[in-house]
């Protein structure tokens, strides 16, 4: 990115008191800078022209930067010869530089207001301008040899430093930002090269007119010429190089300054972009940071007059000694200011110190009832758990109280059942044996009946054989009659028997219903329902008796719906058992899980309660890290801003 250079305009703050102290004697100004150095704690608080705080900041003595030391001007009887430097053109060729402006929305990134962002390309001339008027007439700080030729030099305050080569055609004039080996702007007497990172910004002619853009590739050979010649000065005015400069030679060429510095002035009325600049520059910087220096540098230009008048007799003149002598005044006003100033901040630190030690001390206090009150609420949770825990056993003891509670009702049911089901075998088997004896009987009657019926057809057909044929009609008829009365018969007991199997299936299904509704009420109605059952075979042997031919018929359907009937009630009491043992089941397996399902959970709160409790510290932990890590790359930010 293109360096901008925003110490340009922040030439102000650094120059106020450069040449304070300049033409004293060098001790005199070593043991001042030092001075003010203790009180100041140096230049660095200036942010390289010291214009950063310019608009908030009020002048204060003690944030003035070192002054430069100046070496002493040599009297001689006559001015030196004069040896010129190469013009541009016989200068060795050098890299040829890229050129290109500086974008617009630079300006407004660096807080201008926009109307101001296309007055920019007069931020390089404007910074030159602005060091040339504080130098203004003053006598050059040293000059220093360099082919043969002896530049003068000055050094600001805020460590800019100006070149003026003397070259057969006026003066080249070099201007460097502090610490810079490469200057920011180059002028000799018809144009001005603006640089920025080893790049060519900007083209001024005499006029102070930014020349246009395309055409600075005819001006790129000079530009890029100059600005090698402007490294090898840099490095040619080392300190151990320096000379004292000779007060004739000075006296017969300050007269080419004072016209580069009036024809800049008669250039800023000319550019209306300029002055725009001019301004929005004024608004920013504080220029009661300039007057200082200002000031010193033209008190030191009147003594160097007066010794001109006087054709440089006697010693050369202390042309700073004014400004020595204010800022001795200014430096024991500041010893006294600081004493007070010290005295406040010691009062401050102790009043700082006790609200310090009261806020730890209320800090503490409150730690300790946080402290008390979270051993307390760890306290009432642990008397919780310990409540819970011995509720839950006294659960699980009572759960299983009933489930043996349960398992001792299923065992009697189950032993009740058996003898229920053990009586019933018991009845079947002594209904099957009355039915075995009675078929036996039945058989038997059958039999002596047959030996009769057969004797009396015997001798039915011994005394019928003549009507045999009458008899066989007769009998086929009789026959008829008696199959169509057995089917009637047949079909009454069918009917019967079948009204009497609906009815004992609803008596079964009526039963089933409320043994299952109501278990307390099965057993009488099993007793209702036996004696019913017994009734009715006590009925049907009756009628069995009373009519022997239907006596086997009504025998099987009786036997098998008595059987029928058992199977019924079997299956009944079966499913009925089955279903009750599997709803235990169930019942205990749901209870079970239920427990087993709370106890998880409870386990499972209690670790993520524990595993809280111990991410907690983590992760407040990990959280003033991170702000820590925030602050240090925000004071990281700000200091390489």
């Amino acid at each position: 990115m293109i360096r901008t250079n925003r110490l340009r305009w922040q030439i102000a703050g650094t120059l106020t008191a450069a040449l304070a102290l300049a033409a004293c004697n060098p001790e005199s100004a070593r043991v001042a800078q030092q001075e003010v150095g203790d009180v100041t704690g140096n230049a660095e608080a200036y942010d390289g022209l010291g214009l950063a705080d310019a608009a908030v900041t009020p002048i204060d003595p003690a944030s003035l930067p070192p002054v430069p030391e100046a070496l002493p001007l040599v009297a001689s009887s006559a001015p030196a010869p004069m040896a010129y430097a190469p013009a541009a053109a016989q200068l060795p060729a050098a890299q040829p530089l890229d050129y290109g402006a500086v974008p617009a929305s630079y300006w407004e990134d660096q807080g201008y207001p926009e109307e101001y962002s296309d007055a920019g390309d007069y931020a390089w001339i404007d910074q030159a301008a602005q060091v040339l008027g504080v130098i203004g007439d003053a006598p050059p700080d040293y000059g220093f040899d360099y082919g043969g030729a002896q530049p003068y030099g000055w050094d600001t305050a805020g460590g800019y430093s100006t070149y003026y080569e003397p070259y057969d055609g006026g003066y080249r004039q070099y201007y460097y930002e502090p610490n810079a080996q490469t200057p920011f702007l180059v002028r000799d007497p018809q144009y001005s090269y603006a640089y920025a990172d080893d790049r060519i910004v900007s083209i001024y002619d005499a006029g102070g007119a930014v020349l246009p853009l395309a055409s600075y590739g005819s001006y790129r050979s000079n530009a890029s010429r100059y600005y090698a010649r402007a490294r090898a000065l840099r490095q040619a005015a080392r300190a151990d190089r320096r000379q004292a400069v000779a007060a004739r030679q000075w006296a017969a060429r300050r007269s080419a300054i004072v016209q580069s510095r009036n024809q800049w002035n008669n250039a800023r009325q000319q550019q209306v972009a300029w002055q725009r600049w001019d301004r929005v520059r004024d608004q920013r910087v504080d220029n009661r940071r300039l007057r200082a220096e200002r000031q010193a540098r033209a008190e030191a230009a009147q003594r160097f007059a007066t010794w001109q008048r006087d054709d440089f007799r006697g010693t050369s003149p202390r042309l700073y000694r004014a400004a020595a002598e204010r800022r001795q005044r200014e430096l024991v006003q500041l010893r006294q200011q600081r004493r007070v100033q010290q005295a406040q901040a010691q009062r401050q630190r102790r009043v700082a110190a006790a609200r310090r030690d009261d806020r730890q001390d209320a800090r503490a206090a409150q730690q300790r009832q946080q402290v008390a009150q979270a051993q307390r609420q760890r306290a009432q949770q642990q008397a919780q758990r310990e409540r819970a825990q011995q509720q839950a056993q006294r659960q699980r003891a009572q759960q299983r109280i009933a489930d043996r509670r349960d398992e001792r009702g299923d065992l009697r049911q189950r032993e009740q059942q058996a003898q229920r089901q053990q009586q019933l075998r018991q009845q079947q088997q002594q209904r099957q044996q009355q039915v075995a004896e009675r078929r036996q009987q039945t058989q038997r009657a059958e039999q002596r009946q047959q030996r009769v019926q057969q004797a009396q057809q015997r001798q039915a057909q011994q005394r019928q054989q003549a009507a045999r044929e009458k008899q066989r009609t007769q009998q086929a008829n009789a026959a008829k009659r008696t199959q169509q009365a057995v089917a009637q018969r047949r079909q009454a007991q069918q009917a019967a028997e079948t009204r009497r199997t609906r009815q004992a299936s609803a008596q079964r299904a009526q039963a089933g219903r409320q043994q299952a509704q109501r278990a307390t009420a099965r057993q009488r109605e099993q007793a209702k329902a036996r004696q019913q059952t017994q009734r009715a075979t006590a009925q049907r042997a009756s009628e069995r008796r009373a009519a022997t031919q239907r006596a086997a018929a009504q025998r099987a359907s009786a036997q098998k719906a008595s059987a029928q009937r058992a199977s019924a009630q079997r299956a009944s009491a079966q499913r009925a058992s089955a279903q009750r043992a599997s709803a235990q089941r169930a019942s205990a397996q749901r209870a079970k899980a239920q427990r087993a399902t709370a106890q998880q959970a409870t386990v499972q709160r209690a670790t993520q309660r524990r595993a809280a409790a111990q991410a907690r510290p983590a992760r407040q932990q990990v959280a003033r890290n991170q702000a820590r890590a925030q602050r240090v790359a925000a004071r990281q930010e700000r200091r390489e801003r």
